[in-house]
């Protein structure tokens, strides 16, 4: 199953994938899947960033995304694979889309 599939489904493999860091609420969140846009806030608070502060830097980052991912997207090298690259862009494009939709 391609990645950004997976993610979009939000079960199989990519919505269970552990990141090495996790995002920090109540607890700490390590799976993609179950990190939302109120776990950011939060971790923004804890290292001392206001709401609105986290909130402008996660707008600031949607509104970029779709032009770095096509920056990205031209500086592979000749011969990436791209199955994985278009499956790696999704993800990360649907991720963005999916946190703009978030209540904060």
């Amino acid at each position: 199953m391609p990645f950004g599939v997976a993610l979009r489904n939000a079960s199989g493999p990519a919505a269970s994938r552990r990141s090495n860091c996790s995002v920090r609420g109540n607890e700490n969140y390590y799976l993609i899947g179950q990190i939302r846009r109120r776990h950011w806030l939060a971790q923004g608070r804890q290292v001392g960033l206001s709401t609105q502060g986290v909130e402008a830097l996660i707008e600031e980052l949607i509104a970029a995304m779709d032009l770095v991912l096509s920056k990205v997207a031209a500086g592979l090298p000749a011969g990436f694979p791209a199955d994985l690259a278009d499956a790696i862009l999704e993800g990360v494009r649907w991720q963005s889309r999916k946190l703009a939709g978030m209540p904060a």
